[in-house]
């Protein structure tokens, strides 16, 4: 099997002003013909391309499938992973922090506290939950007095001193952090989109692989992988012969500052936040404005009405949504799948209800259902017996400009380019 690895030099800007890091991605293949289907396979939030999870999904489908998978590391990608990433892209500078100093005394606090009174601290660490059956106190002291040694020398940072916590049984966090990557941004859904169909372009522009079928592209992603399946349909609508969104977004979040949300390994949850460079103040330059937030809406009916007249020929678009999502409730879901409809606009909905539709696909009623990738392109690309509706020329082919009207202006995809491009005419 071939794999090959491909960087694009900052495509194209994002909405914030910062410079971006390089566009990486990853294609895959037994072979290459007319025969071809090109696949793009959308991680969500945790993963990147040489995670062993997507690597190993380009070994299996490219086994015994004409397909090339197509893996990348949109933007964001970065934001919530950690050490291991520092190795495979070096040109990640990513940086985990105390969220203030007063934090970082506090633990050293605590381990003074422990060797003052080990027992009597002991058996309060206990009863408040951050301590569990260690062995041998005195193990632990010699190690928290290494550990505040380090601190005070500035040694370590904050991932440090929550991965040592965990292996001496601290199973709580004593120390929130805050996570940032330079030159990374969590964009919501827009930018990320353009990342996947830049990297379309790439692929379709280089001589190895310009015939290959790209009347029959697919893009399928599930969680924040399935909400960019949707959001590259809507942004190029004539690009992706199939579409599979499962358990995806229909919006971004509200708060764009920095995202606060739950990490951990082995046992242990800790409080993290991840820097954002989004702002919510209106008076700042990467201000998160209505317009960033309407054009990263799927069910903005305006914005459905426009991708129906800007779409030539219907594609083939799959949904899938849990009961128990709690992220995502099945009934905006519902609502959606309705707006889609009342607008002549196809989709294929599974809706998942109950433990009797659970598969090695779906595994779970929760948000995600725990989906396999891997089982959704055997489901809905490989195995699928909906015929596969063929796109005859697509947006680069077109010369297409998609254009998205918001609140205060109009959103213009230009695809006359190598790589799309994105303008913003305010309204006069």
């Amino acid at each position: 099997m071939n794999i090959e690895h491909h960087l694009i030099e900052n495509p194209h800007p994002l909405e914030v002003n910062i410079k971006r890091l390089p566009l990486s991605y990853e294609i895959s293949y037994n072979q290459l013909n007319k025969n071809t289907k090109p696949v793009f396979v959308i991680h969500g939030y945790g993963m990147y391309v040489e995670d062993e999870y997507m690597k190993s999904i380009g070994e299996t489908l490219c086994k015994d499938n004409n397909v090339a998978i197509i893996t990348l590391n949109y933007v964001g990608t970065f934001m919530k992973r950690s050490n291991i990433i520092k190795n495979k892209y070096p040109y990640v500078n990513e940086k985990n922090e105390f969220l203030s100093q007063e934090s970082e005394e506090y633990l050293i606090k605590v381990i003074d506290s422990i060797k003052e009174a080990p027992e009597h601290y002991t058996k309060y660490l206990k009863e408040m939950g951050y301590l569990e059956d260690v062995a041998d106190m005195r193990c632990a002291i010699k190690a928290l007095t290494l550990l505040k040694q380090k601190i005070l020398q500035k040694r370590v940072d904050a991932l440090h001193v929550q991965e040592r916590l965990f292996e001496l049984n601290f199973k709580k966090s004593l120390i929130p952090l805050r996570h940032s990557v330079e030159g990374d941004h969590q964009d919501f859904g827009f930018i990320q989109a353009i990342d996947i169909l830049t990297v379309f372009a790439d692929i379709k522009n280089s001589e190895t692989f310009e015939n290959i079928s790209w009347h029959l592209a697919s893009i399928v992603g599930s969680s924040h992988g399935g909400y960019l399946a949707s959001m590259c349909n809507k942004l190029a609508p004539n690009t992706f012969s199939s579409v599979v969104d499962s358990c995806g977004w229909l919006e971004p979040t509200n708060d764009v500052s920095d995202i606060a949300f739950t990490s951990g390994f082995g046992g242990m949850g800790f409080a993290s936040y991840e820097e954002n460079y989004w702002s919510d103040d209106e008076k700042h330059e990467n201000f998160f404005s209505k317009n960033n937030f309407e054009i990263r809406k799927l069910d903005k009916i305006e914005h459905l009405r426009a991708f129906k007249k800007q779409q030539i020929k219907a594609n083939n678009y799959f949904c899938i949504h849990t009961s128990n999502d709690t992220l995502i409730p099945i009934a905006s879901k519902d609502s959606f799948i309705q707006l889609c409809h009342n607008n002549n606009i196809p989709v294929d909905y599974l809706r998942l209800q109950n433990s009797s539709q659970l598969s090695k696909t779906f595994k779970s009623l929760d948000h995600g259902a725990k989906a396999s990738l891997k089982g959704l392109v055997y489901d809905y690309i490989l195995n699928n017996n909906k015929t596969a509706t063929a796109i005859e020329k697509n947006d680069f082919e077109l010369k297409s400009e998609i254009n998205y009207t918001c609140s205060e202006g109009i959103y213009t995809i230009s695809f006359k380019e190598k790589y799309p491009k994105v303008t913003w005419t305010p309204s006069s």
